[in-house]
Order: C-alpha cells, then structure tokens, then sequence
C-alpha cells in the first residue's frame, strides 16, 4: 500500500462549527454570565456577545433574569458543545431538580448550531430572540420565513424586556466579563 507523503504529513483540517448559546441568570447573574462566558471562550473561538437584557422569569413568581447570547466558532461537535454547556452550569452550581428552583445560578442552552435553529424558544421568547438578534439577526424562521430580527423585535414589544444598559458583556483577547459601566443608555 502506497502512502501519499504530502497527505500524512498534513491530515485534513478539523472542520469549524457555529454554535450561539443563550445565557440566562437570576442567582448573581453578573457574576455567573461573566463566568459562563469566559469558560465558553476558554474552549472556543468567541465571535460574538450580545448585550445584557433583564426579562421575568418565565411561567414561575421568581427573581428577573438577565440573558444574554454567545457566539462561538469550534471544533466540538453538537453533542461535545453540548455536554461542555451542561458541565459548565454544573461548576457554577447549576442544581437541576423538581419542582425547578426559583433562581437559577446559570442556563446556558444551545440555541443554534451551524445556522439550524436547535430550540423553537428562539422564535417565541423574547430573553431567547432579542439577544440572538444581535448577533444574527438574518437567521430565518422556517416557519414564516421571517428574519430573527424582525422576530425579536415583535417579542419584544410584546414582553417585559429591557436592555440593561450599565452592564455590558466586555471581550478582548484575553477575557470576556460582564461589568457595570456608566454610559447613558442608548
């Protein structure tokens, strides 16, 4: 058998997938979307973070939750980024019982994965859509062939949604956090 030595010496490259993850808190949420961000970033490329939103807790008399989404680029496969989502919110004291607790230290569910819409929630909550929204906003719906944007934008007018605009998810090369900055809101 014949070895083709330029193919060996250069395996193929290991395809780059997309994945977009929202965030949600209502447990110190500042400190555990800048915790769940940076180990995100920590294991892949991050190309994007959305702002900081505050919403209701959903279906239950608990706590706002801030939100937000990321965007990743990986090696993972869906299922590997999966169970490196769920490994995440377990380290951040991620306790899932029944019935739910009232606040929840982090949630971090894969919403989109390479362009294919993984949860419905993205086209009917506003705390899923109007952070993704950012960071793709011309992802359509297969429904009604709508674009996330224009989603968002109506789930937002029809919900308790609200830019919270002294907190921002900062990203440089070296770190992502949230933080509280003074700036007036847009």
């Amino acid at each position: 058998m014949d070895i083709d030595p330029i193919r060996s010496a250069h395996p193929a490259p290991t395809p780059l997938h997309t994945a977009c993850f929202g965030l949600g808190s209502n447990d110190h949420p500042v400190a555990n979307l800048s915790a769940a961000a940076q180990r995100l970033a920590n294991d892949c490329t991050l190309r994007g973070v959305s702002r900081v939103w505050e919403s209701p807790a959903d279906g239950c008399q608990a706590p706002n939750y801030l939100n937000a989404a990321v965007l990743v680029e990986t090696s993972l496969s869906e299922s590997e980024i999966v169970a490196l989502s769920k490994q995440i919110e377990r380290d951040l004291g991620r306790q899932r019982t029944q019935p739910p607790p009232i606040t929840v230290s982090i949630d971090i569910d894969l919403l989109v994965f390479d362009n294919q819409v993984r949860r419905n929630s993205l086209w009917s909550r506003a705390y899923c859509a109007v952070p993704v929204a950012e960071l793709m906003p011309a992802l359509q719906c297969p429904a009604s062939g709508e674009s996330l944007a224009i989603v968002a934008g109506r789930l937002a007018a029809e919900t308790q949604i609200s830019f919270h605009s002294h907190l921002q998810v900062t990203t440089n090369h070296s770190s992502n956090t949230v933080s509280n900055v003074n700036r007036e809101e847009r």
